[in-house]
């Protein structure tokens, strides 16, 4: 999303005024949905940006030269609100492709929806793969990339993407870094939300 731009809505996590664009239809929400795995909550740790960023903002632009996506963001799913929240994002200069950080969006509207539910992990042609999805088009991704980030027995806390507008296409090397990266978040979450600080982790 580059700045000054509309998304297909979403809204601040603070509540603030929920940005709209053209109205578009949603796909209904599917009763198969990784929310829905046996053993997963619906909700999971909430946990504070700025207590997340020191720890993997460095990873992502980690991730950005590895992959050579021009964004990597991580998100949580409010499985109960049926939303998707960027927690963070490291966006490659120039800026091509802008995605902002606390923001929620329709889960019906999330691209990684599309992989959670049974579609590629990767694609460097994001229109042919993915051509219900309004956001990837209104975001002009050409190349996307996500892989689950899951706690507990099962349970999706989120994801970690990658998108660019031009092609790109990442090898099995390149995707095993994703993955790797994935489950470390995932081990910190699973290690530490149940030690932080009053105020830290909200369910």
């Amino acid at each position: 999303m580059r700045a000054g731009q509309s998304s297909p809505r979403s809204r601040r996590r603070s509540g603030s005024t929920r940005r709209r664009a053209d109205p578009r239809s949603s796909p209904s929400r599917s009763r198969n949905h990784p929310g829905n795995r046996r053993g997963g909550s619906q909700t999971g740790p909430a946990i504070e940006n700025s207590l997340l960023e020191p720890l993997f903002k460095p990873l992502l632009q980690e991730l950005v030269t590895r992959t050579g996506m021009e964004t990597i963001y991580l998100t949580r799913i409010h499985w109960r609100d049926h939303e998707q929240e960027i927690l963070l994002s490291v966006n490659e200069e120039p800026k091509n492709l802008w995605i902002p950080e606390e923001v929620r969006l329709d889960y019906s509207d999330a691209v990684c929806r599309y992989v959670l539910e049974g579609g590629p992990s990767s694609t460097d042609n994001v229109p042919l793969v993915f051509p219900a999805s309004d956001v990837a088009r209104f975001l002009r991704f050409q190349s996307f990339a996500s892989v689950p980030i899951e706690i507990g027995e099962e349970e999706v806390y989120g994801t970690l993407c990658g998108a660019s507008t031009g092609r790109v296409k990442l090898d099995d090397l390149q995707m095993h870094e994703l993955r790797r990266s994935a489950r470390r978040i995932a081990l910190w979450l699973s290690r530490n939300a149940a030690q932080l600080p009053v105020g830290m982790v909200a369910n």
